[in-house]
């Protein structure tokens, strides 16, 4: 069966495009982006000994570069970012459930 579409947006901000449509009447919403800058970005950081030592010594440490599609696998998973009490440890442990670690800043243990 193939989804029939309804609408496709574009949200520059978050460089997400979002596809509304119905297969089997259900309601289908659909989040697409293309992450291959934040991949390769995150690899950079990743290969970066400095750059993890320097975050740590500043008491701030990058841990993973998220895109917008990320964040709502995440989500689904029951890890929500932007929680207040979610801490490093199960973002990193989501990331290797959904098979995402690629978009991990590091090599250390968090």
């Amino acid at each position: 069966m193939s989804v029939e579409k309804v609408s496709t947006e574009y949200d520059a901000s978050t460089g997400t495009w979002t596809q509304t449509g119905f297969e089997e009447d259900k309601l289908v919403i659909r989040h697409d982006a293309d992450v291959s800058a934040s991949l390769e970005y995150a690899k950079q950081l990743r290969n970066s000994d400095e750059y993890s030592k320097q975050g740590i010594k500043s008491g701030f440490w990058h841990v993973a570069e998220l895109p917008m599609t990320i964040v709502l696998q995440l989500k689904k998973i029951g890890v929500d970012i932007f929680a207040p009490r979610c801490t490093a440890k199960e973002i990193v442990a989501g990331l290797y459930k959904i098979n995402a670690e690629n978009f991990l800043t590091t090599t250390k243990r968090v």
